[in-house]
């Protein structure tokens, strides 16, 4: 229908008001089909057929307990599933996030320790493979550029909380750290989530089991500053993880 026709356009229009009035519920406009469905016909200039339904008790206003407990049964239902497709999925996302930017952190602590050597000829202050071990690195770490309780909270992820007071294993912590020296490349992997060892041939599939992201996805970050989110499938992609060094020890 076209607004170019206003005396038909008026009169659909008006044929449509009447479907809203129960008084044209009648022959020849309507006919009976049973059980409150009742087939609407030929209302003013409207040659179509609209089925029609109502509630067969006349006054009815509401839903009774029963229609109203259905419907809260069925809204419930609803929520789970979505909760169950979507709530988990966003989550585990969320927590990659801040895993990422616990490593943003780890990273800038790392350049100013590096830059500090530079700058005062401390030999002691280089990347993480400047030092014989774990336990070295993060003795020169803390407390010297963040507190114990700090690095705790940057080692820790969502489900894999470090405790604090005391820095541990690296095995015990959420995030893996590699032998990265000022002679590695720019692209070196210097973090990643616990949950993904990188490799020669850019890391092993994901254990649905391990921490703190089972197979749902991993976190690294390079030693030119830059990091991301992976997919699953993504593991073993060595041009987009980044380049292999050994793991400190």
């Amino acid at each position: 229908m076209k607004t170019s026709d206003p005396g038909d356009f008026a009169a659909v229009v008006a044929g449509l008001a009447k479907l809203c009035n129960r008084q044209y519920h009648r022959e020849p406009l309507s006919k009976a089909l049973g059980n409150g469905l009742f087939e609407l016909r030929h209302v003013s200039k409207l040659n179509t057929r609209v089925l029609w339904f109502f509630m067969n008790r006349r006054g009815q206003a509401g839903l009774t307990l029963v229609e109203l407990l259905v419907l809260i049964v069925i809204l419930l239902v609803l929520a789970f599933c979505c909760h169950t497709r979507c709530g988990t999925p966003m989550m585990m996302k969320h927590g990659m996030t801040e895993a990422l930017s616990n490593m943003k952190q780890l990273h800038l602590t790392c350049q100013q320790m590096v830059l500090d050597g530079e700058t005062t000829g401390d030999k002691s202050l280089g990347w993480p493979g400047s030092y014989a071990t774990w336990g070295a690195w993060t003795a020169k770490v803390a407390p010297g550029y963040v507190s114990t309780n700090d690095l705790c909270k940057l080692l820790s992820a969502p489900g894999f909380v470090v405790p604090p007071g005391k820095i541990p294993p690296m095995k015990e912590s959420a995030v893996r750290v590699y032998a990265v020296t000022k002679d590695s490349p720019t692209n070196a992997v210097l973090l990643t989530s616990a949950n993904f060892t990188n490799t020669p041939t850019g890391g092993e599939p994901l254990n649905p089991s391990a921490k703190p992201f089972g197979n749902k996805g991993f976190v690294v970050f390079r030693k030119s500053g830059d990091g991301a989110i992976y997919r699953p499938n993504q593991t073993g992609q060595t041009n987009i993880i980044g380049a292999f060094v050994p793991m400190c020890r």
